[in-house]
């Protein structure tokens, strides 16, 4: 499988996973069984439109990802986590433009809030598979092809992501915090 169809299930399955089903799953144990199953259409109506917006907001963003000339890991990495916020800021800034009013919009805050964290994390991933994607390949000598070198090929990049992803982290947090403190 090419590395755009990975980034592209990566970018649509983790916000979708993460800000979707398992926010849906903990309000189920949380209020009321009957009354939460009674209103089933409606969790319908509503998982599907945030499967819709995750399946766009991951075309148009491995479409933009793989339409740069990435070389490099820091532009591929912070490539995707900007293309991820962006896009979440620019639908959550058109939702209220279009549907806002003064309790909708908190609603609307609140969802894209949701929708941040994991959105980044996979655009982080999607930015490293395609920077890994322009790699070009380096002539092989014996003694890598016997499997001495490539075992630690990209342990570099892996811990970039690792800093990337703890740093993405953070800054949720510290937004968590804020808001919290601004209620």
């Amino acid at each position: 499988m090419p590395r755009r169809w990975k980034a592209l299930i990566i970018w649509i399955a983790v916000p979708y996973a993460f800000g979707t089903l398992i926010l849906t799953f903990i309000e189920a144990l949380s209020v009321n069984r009957l009354a939460y199953w009674w209103n089933w259409s409606f969790n319908l109506r509503q998982l599907a439109a945030n499967l819709l917006f995750c399946a766009v907001q991951g075309s148009l963003g491995t479409l933009g990802l793989w339409l740069l000339p990435i070389r490099r890991f820091w532009i591929g990495t912070i490539a995707g986590g900007v293309f991820a916020a962006g896009f979440i800021v620019g639908a959550a800034k058109l939702a209220m433009l279009f549907y806002g009013g003064f309790e909708e919009n908190i609603g609307i805050v609140l969802a894209a809030f949701n929708f941040l964290l994991p959105s980044c994390c996979a655009g982080v991933i999607a930015g490293f598979l395609r920077f890994k994607d322009g790699q070009v390949p380096a002539a092989v000598t014996p003694s890598e092809s016997a499997g001495h070198l490539g075992a630690g090929l990209f342990h570099r990049e892996r811990r970039y992501i690792r800093i990337m992803l703890s740093v993405i982290v953070g800054i949720w947090i510290a937004l968590l915090f804020r808001i919290l403190k601004w209620w």
